[in-house]
């Protein structure tokens, strides 16, 4: 797991210190070596920053060189045992004990086909000096961040975060207006675009690969389809056995670790899930070059707010018989003005301060964290995909309406017991959401028809997922900690993909198929909640606490006020008073922190 960057120049030489610039101004991500390689008579150089996971010594130390082939990579892929002993059968051997030298020997044999035969995640660039080319590839979901610059009169260049290329000399980063607009427009989607909003920054998009040719010409493809056949099980019993077995391999491959493991406990559903199958693997034993893996987990917390899971995260620890870490977030003003800036993302909340859970266990010696990523979009975990589903049902399968709308006000309430309550603090919600008339007894959706199917590959391939992947890396990384995702194990995706509605969601739960699958690993009430809180940071308590007094004086400010990206004046209006009285709530601060992470990544605020 590290940090890599590169820099193709058809024409002169590159200058090294423009490189080792470059590369190192990702050296959050790889804090335990750095190392350059140079090809195309110095046209052509690739950076690597590296955190050591696997193979600690420095015999898989990058860019790794074998034969003809230059590679930097970041990520882990975790069947490297498996398909070395694949390899070796076909004739190769190796200098050394990790992935990376794999990864390099697969490419060798299959070239870009190898791809396929990847179970992890990654980004990487691979030079081949017979062919004159360079190799790009993006794991299948995009866990793991590619971007690069393709503009008139610019060398190209990639690195693994867009912050990289402040760094990059020669390149002026600016904003593309239009880009900006989109993404401020519909902030929570933007990062699974190819576009950012910086002119002429790209990212490669999840599940593509790219050929850069050294006369310029870059060729991108998309490499991954998800069109694999899955045979399912005829009864739900069996397909709950099916999906438990394919979660603990995926959770027993994402041991392979030379480095200490822990997990993130929100107290929520799936990271409890992670942590219970984590738990229980430890405790059968039998894995095969597992890391030291802690039955310690890390959960953060926010004292006095709705969002505070640390009692259900207790409970989880206790029913496994594991032990807990709480960590409390600092709101220091200067430290989260630059965490802003280094996060380096036009984003709706301060959803960087999640660093602070990475830098506890970075703190006490751990460098990778198994979370839970990726199992609401596939199994409907979210509000607003029952929203999308309401007009479907109602046409198709009405019967099961009066259901779903329940559902959907259960999940608005925070868990609260009282249907009568429940329907007062949420049908207003959900008429708004939905367009209809307040005054309908039963009301019934009108909106655009999508199937359960396009509803979660929106979720996983067009709108939230990608953006939540990117935060978290970028967050972790920070801290030079690699996170871990069982749930988005591609066996486990295309499984969930081919599941039918009854598997994803009842009257009264979603996610159906993994409760079913941990219902004799966790508590009850862990296990079969119905309400979803998500992890967010308290926006009410930084403006009406650390960030007030510097909010104030932005909201007043020329370059907010003048902007030719937002209504700035009509923001001052809003929220000057606010402010000013201490009463900012959540909801004001998704209006305000797109704009002010806006102006700090520009250095303008």
């Amino acid at each position: 797991m590290c940090g890599i960057a590169g820099i193709y120049s058809p024409v002169d030489r590159l200058p090294p210190q423009h490189l080792e610039t470059f590369t190192d101004a990702l050296a959050h991500r790889g804090p335990d070596g750095r190392g350059f390689a140079y090809r195309e008579e110095g046209r052509l150089g690739l950076g690597h920053r590296r955190l050591s996971i696997l193979d600690l010594d420095a015999a898989s130390d990058q860019p790794f060189v074998r034969g003809h082939l230059t590679m930097v990579y970041n990520g882990e892929l975790y069947n490297f045992i498996e398909l070395r002993r694949e390899l070796e059968g076909l004739g190769h051997q190796f200098k050394s004990n990790g992935d990376t030298e794999v990864v390099l020997a697969a490419y060798e044999q299959w070239g870009a086909d190898c791809q396929a035969k990847f179970n992890g995640m990654w980004a990487l660039a691979i030079y081949d000096e017979r062919r004159r080319e360079l190799f790009l590839s993006r794991d299948r979901y995009g866990i793991k961040p590619l971007y690069y610059l393709r503009a008139p009169g610019q060398p190209f260049a990639f690195a693994s975060e867009t912050y990289a290329f402040k760094h990059l000399r020669g390149y002026e980063r600016t904003f593309d207006a239009a880009n900006l607009a989109h993404c401020l427009k519909d902030v929570r989607s933007f990062g699974a675009k190819k576009e950012t909003v910086f002119t002429g920054l790209y990212q490669l998009p999840p599940g593509h690969c790219a050929l850069l040719a050294m006369d310029g010409q870059l060729t991108v493809r998309r490499w991954w389809h998800n069109r694999g056949e899955i045979t399912l099980p005829a009864s739900q019993r069996e397909r709950t056995e099916r999906f438990r077995e394919l979660f603990d391999d995926a959770c027993r491959l994402r041991l392979r670790s030379d480095a200490p493991l822990t997990t993130a406990l929100s107290g929520g559903m799936d990271s409890s899930s992670v942590y219970a199958s984590v738990t229980g693997l430890l405790g059968r034993g039998g894995l095969q070059r597992a890391g030291e893996a802690s039955r310690r987990a890390y959960c953060l917390g926010f004292p006095g707010s709705q969002r505070d899971e640390r009692s259900d995260a207790r409970r989880v620890v206790d029913h496994v018989g594991g032990e807990l870490k709480e960590v409390l977030p600092v709101y220091d003003r200067d430290t989260i003005l630059n965490d802003t800036r280094q996060f380096d993302t036009v984003f709706s909340d301060p959803n960087f301060i999640v660093r602070q859970l990475y830098a506890a266990m970075a703190a006490d010696g751990f460098k990778v964290s198994l979370d839970g990523h990726g199992v609401d979009e596939m199994l409907f975990g979210y509000r607003n995909m029952i929203d999308s589903l309401l007009p479907f049902i109602a046409k198709e399968e009405p019967e099961t309406y009066s259901n779903l709308l329940y559902l959907r006000l259960k999940m608005a309430s925070f868990g609260t017991v009282d249907p009568g309550l429940v329907l007062k603090r949420a049908k207003q919600t959900v008429w708004r959401l939905l367009g209809i008339n307040k005054h309908t007894a039963l009301p019934v959706p009108t909106g655009p028809l999508m199937s359960p199917q396009e509803i979660v590959n929106t979720c996983m391939f067009e709108t939230y997922l990608p953006t939540i992947l990117q935060n978290f890396d970028r967050a972790s990384m920070a801290e030079g900690v690699e996170i871990r995702t069982p749930f988005l194990d591609y066996r486990l995706v295309e499984f969930c993909l081919a599941l039918p509605l009854e598997d994803l969601l009842s009257g009264q739960h979603t996610k159906i198929i993994l409760r079913r699958a941990m219902n004799k690993r966790l508590p009850k009430k862990i296990c079969w909640a119905q309400k979803k809180v998500g992890l967010q940071a308290p926006m009410d308590d930084l403006f009406n606490g650390p960030l007030n007094e510097f909010a104030l004086d932005l909201i007043r400010s020329k370059v907010l006020l003048e902007s030719p990206h937002w209504d700035g004046r009509q923001l001052a209006n809003d929220l000057e008073e606010k402010l000013r009285l201490m009463k900012f709530r959540q909801s004001d601060g998704y209006r305000i922190w797109p704009v002010l992470s806006t102006l700090l990544i520009n250095n303008e605020a």
